[in-house]
């Protein structure tokens, strides 16, 4: 699995993601908005408390007909595109939505924050 670097990105409304959510299925009509979005999220667990998220990537829904999160997506890996619409390198998990945007973790820090390393056989991303 290759990783998106700050070099892959592009915050102009060009560069197009995707996903495999399990209530969307695979979607290709989200476009990278934002590179360090924050977003509270209320915390189920404690009555009246939020889970602060910072430093997120952002992705606006380029097809208001086909929705690129909806609820039960959360966890789904977060994928650039190459110019012929084929998943590329990772970007981040998808976790919430609000204000028409999907939220996503950055993958680095994912991959920091739980002491992981990224092989760099790459082998092609099932779809099934």
């Amino acid at each position: 699995m290759r990783l998106a670097n700050e070099q892959d990105l592009k915050f102009n409304g060009t560069m197009y993601v995707t996903k495999k959510g399990r209530t969307t299925g695979r979607t290709t009509v989200g476009l990278l908005s934002r590179e360090n979005e924050s977003i509270s999220i209320p915390n189920s667990n404690v009555d009246g408390g939020f889970c602060e998220f910072e430093d997120c990537y952002s992705v606006e829904n380029g097809n208001p007909n086909s929705p690129f999160f909806d609820l039960g997506d959360s966890g789904s890996g977060v994928f650039l595109l190459d110019n012929f619409g084929n998943p590329n390198k990772a970007l981040g998990i998808a976790f919430a939505t609000g204000c028409e945007k999907t939220y996503v973790c950055k993958l680095k820090e994912i991959v920091k924050q739980f002491n992981l390393s990224v092989s760099s056989d790459e082998e092609p991303m099932e779809e099934s």
